[in-house]
């Protein structure tokens, strides 16, 4: 949605020639296109999953990279100009257990129908798991780094 501000904050990791910046500001939103698309598939799930995993991947490797180099923090651009999240280990802590848990489906699971309870219980669980990580990411937002770096709330 906000194609301008993505370019500026890939280009903002200089990591990336001019170029090669204008062409992944097309091709990242692509690959995130498609892998929604697959996952709305059952043919395509697990192709949309192993480019999911890929993705998130690069993500933490691209930022792993920059705090390695011991920069500035600068603003991650992941979720546009609406919510600014600095580079902070913390955030790549948060794209690891993202990674591990988006992992799981890869492995063999149990093949039991699922009951009343499993029906009930996945939309509570996920609407939960979306509220914690909204919250997560709120916290990590610049609106709130004030804080968390204060060694006492009451300072």
């Amino acid at each position: 949605m906000h194609h301008r501000y993505f370019v500026l904050s890939l280009a903002g990791y200089r990591l990336f020639p001019g170029k090669l910046v204008a062409i992944l500001s097309f091709l990242i939103p692509l690959s995130e296109w498609a892998t929604s698309l697959c996952l709305l598939f059952p043919g395509g799930q697990t192709y949309g999953l192993i480019l999911a995993l890929g993705l998130l991947g690069i993500f933490s490797l691209v930022i792993f990279i920059k705090l390695l180099q011991g920069e500035e923090p600068t603003d991650c651009g992941c979720f546009g100009p609406g919510l600014k999240l600095e580079l902070f280990w913390i955030l790549l802590l948060r794209n690891l257990v993202l990674f591990g848990m988006s992992a799981l489906p890869l492995f063999p699971q149990s093949h039991r129908p699922l009951t009343f309870w499993d029906q009930l219980l996945s939309p509570w669980i996920t609407f939960v798991f979306c509220l914690t990580f909204a919250a997560w990411n709120r916290i990590l937002s610049n609106n709130s780094l004030p804080l968390l770096k204060k060694k006492n709330l009451y300072e």
